[in-house]
């Protein structure tokens, strides 16, 4: 369970320290200095144009989640946050309010924590870790900032 939480803790930390750098490049047309500093990579946009996903509407964001899940995961919306499950097993949380779990950032304001929990199977871990999906939309999303 922990070491969900560390492989997330530590993708975001990389995924942070190669996205906030300037990377301005020179056209060689025409000598001007070209912006392309984005947040996100090449890699991402090529992996959210192939992987199709479906909206979670909640009170303070809309998430986008794998659709080859829609079937087998249960998504439970609350004002508190979303509960991610699988036939009776919970995957993971994102909730709205401080708690134990980790804090992602927080959008408009508004905290964002992830708290996950053991899971049964690899197919469970494979839905589990696709949280990583939801969070590269957020990083997308101006609105989001993320916790340093």
């Amino acid at each position: 369970m922990r070491y969900i939480s560390v492989l997330l803790v530590l993708a975001f930390c990389v995924f942070m320290m190669f996205s906030c750098g300037d990377n301005n490049t020179v056209d060689e047309t025409t000598g001007s200095t070209v912006g392309t500093n984005n947040r996100t990579s090449e890699s991402q946009n090529a992996a959210q144009e192939t992987e199709a996903v479906f909206d979670i509407d909640t009170r303070i964001v809309t998430m986008k989640y794998p659709e080859k899940w829609r079937e087998d995961v249960q998504i439970d919306v609350s004002d508190d946050g979303v509960r991610f499950s699988n036939n009776g097993t919970a995957l993971f949380d994102l909730l709205f309010h401080e708690c134990d779990g980790y804090l992602l950032g927080s959008y408009n304001g508004t905290p964002i924590y992830i708290i996950d929990y053991p899971v049964d199977d690899a197919e469970q871990a494979n839905m589990q870790e696709d949280v990583n999906v939801i969070l590269q939309y957020l990083m997308d999303d101006p609105s989001f900032q993320i916790e340093h």
